[in-house]
């Protein structure tokens, strides 16, 4: 007999200690992942700890006799809610969904078995437990707070163990009942703790301040309402005979009271809903979207776990019935209904909502007493969570299921005898032997969860470090436990997607929009349908993504570069026009490409897409220097805004503004450092923003420039960071020089050639532009030579196509001066022009960055005359003639992006004309 005793005080004891590590440690349990991951962990956690929880009910029952079943009115009605749940799910929907909630269900079905069937336990130890919980809950949140822990989420400073505020807030608002409760009503003899009953009594008091202090800072307006409406509850059956019902002694009094309550009800509802708007406003979108779900299914709904997997599309629906409704602009990939009450209806339909409502009326038609204050607080509690769930997602965390469940037990002991069974000695035998082997089996699947998990995990990490295959293969492991889950199936597909094999890809996708549907499926399964020609259905997938996030200009740009892959011009220029036109909500550097993306897509389709408008200019250096060195004539604000009208309207986009030449020993001139030039600068940008400066350095080589000095060339490198910096421009213009001796002239200007130079000028150059690569690595660096037409014969030296192709490597653009080319007849300039174009051409094809080809407008002076014939090098005979070699060349592809004029101070209103007239309308 003593024996028998003990083993029951020591498997009370077990279960006491098991229920503790379940509730209080469950929300730990997992964190610091994705929302996705830590409720997969928390779900393993509940079956192998429910498993170990009844193994242990086991040993308790085998020495229970006789072993009556006790069937109450919340235990009939709970269970008809899971039976249907389950018909619904794998008997009248078509899809199931197989994912964490669905487990959570067995799960807390167990324990809720367990806990009702361990006979005479007192409620207070089962509402402790989540106390306890929330008390480390509380104390942790402290911490983030006071910075000891970090928190879980980047852009909120306290997250408790929880993936954002939003659940923290929840799981303290719908504990705090029982602390609340607990410091009402509890009485010396309720505790299962050998501690002074002042110190559990007012440790609980301790518990509903800490709540009270930390909930503020999480933000969540409805974890606040649920403590608000939870706590009135309380309040008033503690002291409504005294206090409440001694007030109210007339109608009067009654009708102000409710009429004070309903401001302060009103009041507090627009005071929450000015403080976060456009939530507010966001969730009410989800709820008017919701309702064409069930107006689909109002009957049986469309399943446990498919709200994901059908919302979206109804967003889609709605949006195309109200198109201009202001809430697009919030409209976004949602997972969650933010009503539970709203989510049961679209899941479960009429009937489960019924059977939902029938189950909660209830609950909370059972009386409350002093003696019985445990029914008071389980339907606090039970508020709080109704009141938390209009507004959130507890369904979602399995940690405040946990505590619903609870609270359900608590009632389930309270609620009406529907009678009892006296089981049969030999089935006595069986119920333990059963519930081991459903323990045993739970464990084992709680088990296999966590190892799928892990998979999950690994495979992520593998995807988000571009290593596709290593992810699909751990993708693999975990598929036979995750097959049903939508998101799962998303990540795969997107691995498999990625590592294009479109085919598979696109069966996983498909297989996924049965259980989660979104923007990024649709998105990925439109990318592998095109990767695979299926345009019409790559067409319909990006729509889809287009709808459903009308707001959005990622699928609409999908949708774009589509349209002109299929052909469809019209098409694809109304959607590329729309986003241009599109104000952001959220200006970031994707959207800055997407739009880029599409006006070069417009102009490659336009009348000029073939001759490219990247044109540049080269500037005088009175813009740096604040003076005419020449003239002596100032610099004024007049000057500037001005001459970037000018270059706004001829579409000019990059100023080569003179910055040089390099000193002697490899610097550069003071005044293109001086705050005249940064105002310039800054000048320039204010009256044409889109304009890109590039400082104009360089020199002759052998006056004064010795690129074949390394000193020489680490200082100008040097001085050409530093001038970057200081003028804060995107990068520089390099114009190195070498004339070729033989011209009397221009002999007098250098200093006489050394044996090797010429032939090292290219490897020089070049190993120029690698060190200042180096020390600009994110800098635009351009860059010019002379034409590499072979009858052309300037006074300056030629680059080879080999000693180019290595230039090109270490710039972003690079101009060929094609003038001064002592060519008098227009065939030859043709020809020569058409060579050019070529080897542009080929080095287009090795490295794709800016050419463009640079004509003249100034007229040489008598010395260097017979260099240029103006009457071939003029700007409307240079414009055509580099046009028709472009479209000789090739007639459907751009070759040259754009032209340079040199220079500005020789460019006169006509020739600004006829370069507008000849290149940039090009009629």
């Amino acid at each position: 007999m003593t024996t028998t005793i003990l083993h029951k005080n020591y498997t009370r004891l077990s279960l006491l200690l098991l229920g503790m590590i379940l509730v209080a440690v469950l929300p730990f349990w997992g964190f610091g992942d994705l929302p996705s991951f830590l409720q997969a962990d928390q779900t393993a956690y509940l079956l192998v700890l429910s498993g170990l929880f009844g193994v242990a009910s086991s040993l308790l029952l085998l020495n229970r006799s006789p072993y009556l079943i006790k069937l109450t009115s919340i235990d009939l009605l709970l269970l008809l809610v899971i039976l249907y749940y389950l018909i619904n799910c794998f008997i009248i929907q078509t899809n199931p969904t197989v994912s964490s909630r669905l487990y959570d269900l067995f799960g807390l079905t167990i324990i809720y078995i367990l806990v009702r069937s361990i006979g005479n336990l007192s409620p207070w130890p089962v509402l402790v437990f989540p106390v306890f919980g929330c008390l480390v809950q509380v104390v942790y949140g402290e911490l983030q707070l006071l910075g000891v822990f970090p928190s879980l989420h980047p852009l909120f400073p306290l997250t408790g163990s929880f993936f954002n505020p939003g659940p923290y807030a929840g799981y303290l608002a719908i504990v705090f009942p029982i602390a609340l409760g607990a410091y009402f009503y509890f009485k010396p003899g309720n505790s299962p703790f050998p501690l002074s009953p002042f110190l559990i009594k007012y440790g609980f008091l301790v518990i509903c301040l800490g709540i009270i202090i930390v909930l503020p800072v999480t933000g969540s307006r409805a974890a606040w309402l649920a403590v608000a409406l939870s706590s009135i509850f309380l309040y008033a059956t503690r002291y409504r005979s005294k206090s409440i019902e001694s007030y109210l002694t007339t109608q009067t009094k009654k009708i102000t009271l409710a009429a004070l309550a309903l401001i302060l009800v009103l009041l507090a509802l627009s005071g929450m809903y000015l403080l976060r708007k456009d939530s507010v406003d966001g969730r009410l979108l989800i709820w008017k979207a919701s309702m064409g779900i069930i107006q689909k299914h109002v009957l049986t709904g469309v399943g446990l776990d498919r709200f994901e997997a059908v919302y979206m599309e109804s967003q889609a629906d709605y949006f195309r019935s109200f198109p201009n409704d202001p809430a697009i602009a919030l409209a976004d990939d949602t997972t969650y209904a933010f009503n539970e009450l709203l989510l049961i209806w679209t899941e479960q339909g009429t009937i489960g909502l019924s059977l939902v409502l029938i189950l909660l009326v209830m609950a909370f038609r059972i009386r409350g007493s002093q003696k019985k204050p445990e029914i008071w607080t389980a339907q606090a509690g039970l508020i709080a969570l109704l009141v938390f769930g209009m507004f959130s997602y507890p369904s979602n965390i399995l940690p405040i299921k946990l505590c619903g469940i609870l609270y359900l037990v608590i009632l389930a002991k309270h609620a009406p005898n529907l009678g009892q069974v006296k089981l049969l000695k030999d089935v006595r035998r069986i119920i333990p032997i059963l519930l081991i082997i459903i323990s045993v089996t739970t464990m084992w699947q709680g088990y296999r969860q966590y190892q799928a998990t892990l998979h999950w995990k690994e495979a992520l990490t593998y995807y988000h470090k571009g290593s596709y295959l290593s992810a699909i293969e751990t993708y693999d492991k975990a598929y036979p436990h995750y097959s049903y889950d939508g998101e799962f199936l998303m990540n795969y597909g997107k691995a498999l997607s990625m590592a294009e094999e479109h085919g598979k890809a696109i069966d996983v996708l498909e297989k996924g929009t049965k259980h989660l549907n979104n923007s990024i499926v649709q998105t990925t399964l439109g990318n592998s349908y095109k990767a695979i020609f299926r345009y019409e259905k790559a067409e319909m997938a990006y729509q889809m993504a287009s709808d459903m996030l009308p707001d959005r200009l990622y699928p609409k740009y999908l949708l774009a570069k589509l349209y002109d892959l299929m052909g469809e011009k019209g098409k694809m220029e109304s959607i590329a026009l729309y986003l241009l036109n599109k104000e952001p909500k959220v200006p970031s550097q994707a959207v800055d490409e997407i739009k880029q993306d599409m006006k070069d897509l417009l102009e490659m389709h336009s009348p000029q897409a073939l001759f490219g408008q990247d044109n540049a200019i080269w500037t005088e250096g009175i813009y740096l220097r604040g003076e005419n060195i020449t003239t002596g004539e100032k610099l004024t604000d007049l000057h500037i805004i001005k001459y970037a009208k000018t270059l706004k309207k001829y579409h000019v986009k990059y100023a080569y503004l003179f910055a040089g030449p390099y000193k002697e020993d490899g610097h550069l001139p003071e005044y293109p450092f001086s705050k005249t030039a940064i105002r310039s600068v800054k000048l320039l940008k204010e009256h044409y923003p889109e304009i890109v400066i590039l400082p104009w350095i360089g020199g002759v080589q052998n006056k004064t420039v010795y690129i074949n000095d390394s000193s020489w060339v680490k200082n100008a490198v040097e001085d050409t960071k530093l001038l970057v910096e200081t003028l804060s421009v995107p990068g520089v213009h390099v114009d190195f020089e070498y004339i070729i001796p033989g011209d009397s002239f221009l002999d007098r200007n250098i200093k006489k050639e050394k044996i090797g130079d010429r032939e090292m000028y290219g490897e020089h150059v070049n190993n120029f532009h690698k060190q200042l690569r180096s020390k600009l690595p994110e800098a635009f660096i351009s860059s010019v030579m002379v034409a590499t037409s072979p009858e052309s014969s300037p006074w300056k030296r030629k680059f080879s196509l080999e000693e180019l192709q290595k230039l090109t490597q270490y710039i972003d653009q690079l101009s060929f001066l094609y003038y001064d080319t002592q060519i008098n007849d227009q065939e030859t300039f043709q020809r020569n022009c058409t060579a050019l174009i070529q080897d542009i051409k080929t080095l287009k094809a090795i490295n794709d960055i800016q050419y463009l080809v640079a004509i003249g407008t100034f007229v040489n002076r008598p010395e260097l005359q017979k260099y240029r014939n103006m009457e071939i090098e003029n700007v409307p005979n240079s414009l055509n003639t580099i046009k028709t070699s472009s479209f000789q060349i090739d007639p459907s592809n751009k070759l040259v992006d754009g032209i340079a004029i040199f220079c500005d101070w020789e460019t006169n209103l006509q020739e600004w004309n006829q370069f507008y007239v000849n290149w940039v309308e090009q009629k």
